[in-house]
């Protein structure tokens, strides 16, 4: 074995015609000989075609980024077998808010707090209301290309700074002659959903485990936490969120922070499905740019949050998951995420 790979590397069909190339130079007939190398030819096109379809299922799952533009739109159409019209969507919201008695009003000025709008917000009228765990770093990396920005993405650094980009207050400076209401109706206005429980495990292991968010309550509870494994650690910071140790607006929720049941959107996008959903928003914009992919779409997780999700709570107690699904109720139920164990785990389930 060890032979074959430093020869050939570690592609099986390397390996296959090696055996063959050995036992052919073994044959006293060369028509046998013709026959084994022949059947090797008809295996490497099975195994090519094999690779590619594990390639493909490897890319739905979003275990490795999408290299290519054959790849990328693959995982465009796989993630459109899970995109909601864009109306029901928002029909769905609204029916689930009145139906939980969650609809409300805000004044112009509150609703119209925490929009971002490309540096230079003539060309491209976007506006998208930030919301933490949802693709945000992606999203403004977009609006920077919106803005006129040529860095290329994979050199754009401090993505959440202020600077990159235009607030709804800048616009209205702009346009102090005009009514505010008009204004905000002329820009297309854009935000992002997750899956509670992906979105919970994305902020788990950005804000625990990589930046050491309440690094003193976690080094109460367990000590020596950060020499833990992630399985481990995870339902102790679980515990001390659902009991109110400790709190962040990453791990928040999402109908309150985007005042879902008060404000209309043009466009509510799911994490899940973004590279798709984005089409429509391009052509809606008129937008040249290509949508930058997620931390795993990039290579820079070996795994997606879904894929951890099971992993990671499996290590939690049925009373610890029966106060993580109420805590998050309304994100359920207004938005009709599934959850873990359901069939349609993670995207909508309505």
């Amino acid at each position: 074995s060890s032979g074959i790979n430093a020869e050939y590397g570690q592609d099986e069909r390397f390996h296959c015609c090696f055996v063959v190339k050995n036992i052919a130079s073994r044959m006293v007939s060369s028509k046998k000989s013709k026959v084994c190398i022949a059947l090797c030819f008809v295996f490497v096109v099975l195994l090519t075609l094999h690779q590619t379809k594990e390639g493909a299922y490897r890319l739905v799952s979003n275990s490795e980024p999408p290299n290519s533009n054959q790849e990328r739109s693959f995982l465009v159409d796989e993630q459109m077998k899970h995109v909601k019209d864009k109306e029901a969507t928002l029909k769905h919201i609204r029916e689930q808010c009145k139906k939980h008695n969650m609809t409300g009003n805000y004044p112009l000025p509150e609703v119209q707090r925490g929009w971002i709008a490309p540096k230079t917000f003539e060309r491209f009228k976007v506006l998208y209301k930030f919301s933490p765990k949802t693709g945000s770093t992606s999203c403004k990396r977009w609006l920077r290309k919106l803005g006129g920005d040529e860095t290329p993405y994979e050199e754009m650094v401090g993505n959440h700074e202020g600077g990159h980009f235009s607030t709804w207050a800048d616009v209205m400076r702009e346009h102090q002659d005009r009514n505010a209401t008009e204004l905000f109706e002329e820009y297309y206005k854009i935000g992002f959903v997750r899956n509670p429980i992906a979105r919970f495990i994305s902020g788990f292991r950005d804000k625990i485990m990589r930046r050491s968010f309440f690094k003193e309550e976690m080094e109460k509870a367990m000590p020596g936490y950060k020499n833990r494994t992630d399985t481990e650690v995870f339902p102790v910071f679980v515990e001390l969120y659902l009991n109110g140790t400790v709190f962040n607006y990453h791990f928040g929720l999402q109908h309150k922070a985007m005042k879902l049941c008060s404000f209309h959107f043009d466009m509510l996008l799911q994490t899940e499905t973004t590279l798709a959903q984005m089409l429509e928003v391009a052509e809606e914009l008129g937008s040249p740019y290509d949508y930058p992919g997620s931390r795993t779409e990039e290579g820079k997780d070996k795994e997606t949050s879904y894929d951890l999700a099971t992993r990671y709570f499996s290590t939690l107690s049925k009373d610890q998951m029966d106060r993580f699904y109420e805590f998050y109720k309304f994100d359920f139920l207004l938005l009709g995420y599934s959850k873990l164990h359901e069939p349609n785990f993670p995207y909508f389930n309505w």
